[in-house]
């Protein structure tokens, strides 16, 4: 009895960590919270404390065969590093399952961002950050400052993550594709081409879309 008590303590003592405060999660959450503590001291090899959390509801991304407009909760916590006052980094879980969703660091010295998807183990790297439309009016990417203007607006979720595409001039009924990273809702990176396989860019018929080939992920 002690050794479950025990157990059913060290997942609640998680949970209110990483900024959840429900008390109906199970021992599961703990474990993914824990992914969340190792992957911090594996990133900045040095100590973290968690800060301030928010919640937020976003659309989950679906494919294009799908027309689902599913949302889902995710909570957005900051991260302190070292002695530094301010946080730099900041966890998103996914509020039911406390799943490790995405990491992001800000670096605003060496002005540079990483995003993390951790699900599919992809790391986006983003340097002069200083030069993206949206880095002053977000408090230079301050996460936690984002998500509460979403909330203080009463602003209609977007996607968490997503690519979306822009079009060149039209020339011999042919036109580029050029891409650019949203994530919490503001724009992330540059326009850049779409390349092919081939590492060509793609250009697509005037009157049509460009579809992106999940099956290549």
């Amino acid at each position: 009895m002690k050794k479950i008590i025990s157990i059913r303590i060290a997942a609640i003592t998680l949970i209110a960590i990483i900024g959840i405060t429900s008390c109906s999660k199970s021992d599961e959450a703990g474990y993914e919270n824990k992914n969340v503590t190792s992957f911090l001291k594996s990133f900045y090899n040095k100590k973290t404390i968690l800060g301030k959390s928010l919640e937020s509801k976003y659309k989950k991304e679906s494919s294009v065969f799908s027309k689902s407009k599913e949302f889902g909760n995710v909570i957005v916590t900051e991260v302190f590093v070292g002695s530094e006052e301010r946080a730099r980094g900041y966890v998103i879980t996914d509020k039911e399952t406390s799943t490790f969703l995405y990491f992001v660091d800000v670096d605003r010295t060496d002005l540079k961002m990483t995003k993390v998807d951790i699900e599919a183990d992809q790391t986006q790297v983003v340097e002069n950050i200083d030069q993206l439309e949206k880095y002053y009016v977000t408090d230079q990417f301050d996460l936690i400052k984002v998500t509460q203007d979403l909330i203080n607006e009463n602003a209609e979720a977007g996607t968490l993550s997503r690519l979306r595409y822009s079009y060149g001039a039209c020339r011999d009924g042919w036109r580029g594709v050029y891409q650019a990273t949203y994530f919490l809702g503001i724009k992330w990176t540059g326009w850049s081409a779409v390349l092919n396989d081939d590492g060509h860019p793609v250009t697509v018929a005037c009157d049509k879309k460009y579809v992106r080939d999940l099956s290549a992920n």
